[in-house]
């Protein structure tokens, strides 16, 4: 038990150490920059449907501005009054 809140706590260190200004995001850090768990994140990654790169053939990178302009592309839009 004491493990699990550790690593939680640790993940939550990592948001708040998220420079702003950095364009170029590991799988945690686009993960917590879109507010989806990282599972859901390899998912989108697997099946090609958010934009990100490799590097060195390996590691999922992800560029903060593609990720911003994926979720435009994903909005949908009101066509009711509120």
């Amino acid at each position: 038990m004491y493990n699990i809140k550790k690593q939680t706590t640790m993940k939550q260190e990592k948001v708040k150490i998220l420079d702003a200004n950095k364009e170029i995001l590991t799988t945690d850090e686009a993960a917590v920059f879109l507010g989806i768990a990282k599972g859901t994140l390899y998912q989108l990654t697997h099946r090609k449907e958010i934009p990100y790169f490799k590097l060195g053939g390996k590691l999922n990178r992800f560029s903060k501005s593609e990720l911003i302009e994926w979720l435009k592309g994903s909005r949908i839009e009101n066509k009711g009054k509120f």
